[in-house]
């Protein structure tokens, strides 16, 4: 019979095994790196290991074609840097076969948008890539504003009209959580619209396992996990014409800094929001910091929260609906009730009382659920009592709402960036129109 007092209730400790300076797995040199605590590798083993992943990741996605025109997003981390060396490398093994790419790497300037201005200049950027004899590309965030990009090769574009304006509209919003976000969205933008200009098939995201899975418990946070097949997984492809593909989606970012240490390539340690901060600041560096305690004790943490993200996805969003902020496609299902139309009457029961809340059920064509005794708080319902133009209130996500929701005031906002929203939204207005008549 056990008592309280066995030594059999006792659960010993796991030790953390080093096996550092241990045999290679596949040969019997001495290891130099542990990957997931139990898998060691020299450093030959390791850079061919990790030169595999990196291509077969590209090879069984079938997406892929010889000739193909990239635009390959370059920040000067470790990542990036990791990033455009696989490239080269693939592209100039001739052990295996070559990759056929034209590559042109973008490199944004993003110091308008943070407090300080220590950020890397152009000249410690051409220094990393100059190696790699690639077209090179340099903006800033003004170009978010730009109509039309007018530039030559090797030349940067820059936007000295624009930048007060970037600086204007960051000012306006309350939480580091939704600078950030806006931040990612002005970047995917501009992305966008070089790769348009320049006539690319791809654009080459340097985010590692390690980001993706961070992304995806902080996108869910922010409202929208009906676009995390997009924004977590191997390709986004919500432009048709323009996909955007996660080659380091296995890689984790242990693996990157190795990569980088054992063929000595340098990066940047840049500012951003996140740096500047306690992981208490902001929805993005909490769930990150999350991640990193979760993952030093159980390895497969990444890895499975990555996997378990790129498989979500919503079954019923109308992909004829594109946001006009973000480019994401809107889940907008008028026939059932969404996370979005829940909030919306927590808040009306919260502000009239559940003694003028009536739960009658109206007809889906009015697009809403609820209505109030002794108000009208229906029409206020359906035209969602937010202070946005109703025109772009039906023109943007769920999450891209909430960012704009967080500003001091709309109407504060910088009539640029408004207009830049409306025009976009008119102009999905008419695609889905003619889409629709055809």
């Amino acid at each position: 019979m056990c008592s309280r007092n066995s030594s059999s209730d006792i659960v010993p400790e796991v030790q953390q095994l080093n096996l550092i300076g241990h045999d290679c797995r596949k040969c019997n040199v001495k290891a130099r790196v542990v990957l997931q605590t139990k898998f060691p590798y020299c450093r030959e083993c390791f850079l061919e290991y990790f030169k595999h992943k990196f291509r077969s990741t590209l090879g069984k996605s079938k997406i892929m074609k010889h000739g193909d025109k990239i635009l390959v997003c370059f920040s000067g981390s470790a990542s990036s840097v990791c990033l455009i060396d696989l490239i080269r490398d693939s592209m100039n093994d001739a052990n295996k076969k070559k990759m056929s790419f034209t590559i042109n790497v973008l490199y944004i300037d993003e110091c308008a948008a943070f407090i300080t201005n220590n950020q890397p200049n152009v000249t410690e950027i051409k220094d990393i890539l100059a190696p790699y004899n690639f077209k090179v590309f340099y903006s800033d965030l003004g170009t978010f504003f730009a109509k039309d990009l007018d530039f030559e090769t090797h030349s940067h574009y820059k936007n000295v009209n624009n930048i007060d304006l970037i600086g204007e509209l960051f000012s306006k919003f309350r939480s580091l959580t939704s600078k950030i976000d806006l931040l990612v969205k002005i970047r995917k933008n501009i992305l966008y619209k070089f790769a348009e200009k320049l006539g690319c098939q791809k654009i080459f995201s340097a985010e590692t396992s390690d980001h993706l899975a961070a992304n995806t418990i902080s996108n869910i946070v922010l409202g929208k996990g009906g676009q995390l097949s997009q924004d977590i997984g191997f390709s986004d492809n919500s432009l048709n014409e323009l996909i955007l593909v996660r080659p380091l989606q296995d890689c984790s970012k242990k693996e990157v800094s190795y990569y980088n240490i054992f063929n000595g390539l340098k990066s940047l340690s840049t500012t951003t929001f996140g740096s500047l901060a306690d992981k208490y600041s902001s929805i993005q560096k909490l769930t990150e910091s999350f991640i990193n305690e979760l993952q030093s004790s159980f390895p497969s943490t990444v890895l499975t929260v990555r996997g378990t993200g790129s498989k979500l996805s919503s079954a019923n969003s109308d992909q004829n609906l594109e946001c006009c902020l973000c480019q994401g496609k809107m889940d907008e299902r008028k026939y059932s009730l969404t996370a979005q139309q829940a909030s919306h009457i927590s808040k009306m029961v919260s502000n009239t009382g559940p003694d003028e809340f009536n739960s009658t059920v109206l007809s889906p064509v009015q697009n809403s659920i609820t209505s109030c005794k002794s108000c009208s708080c229906l029409q206020r319902f359906s035209e969602e009592e937010e202070p946005f133009d109703e025109l772009l209130n039906l023109s943007l996500c769920y999450g891209c709402r909430l960012v704009l929701k967080d500003c001091e005031s709309v109407q504060a906002l910088p009539k640029a960036f408004l207009a830049n929203l409306r025009e976009k939204t008119q102009l999905n207005n008419v695609h889905n129109e003619i889409k629709a008549f055809l």
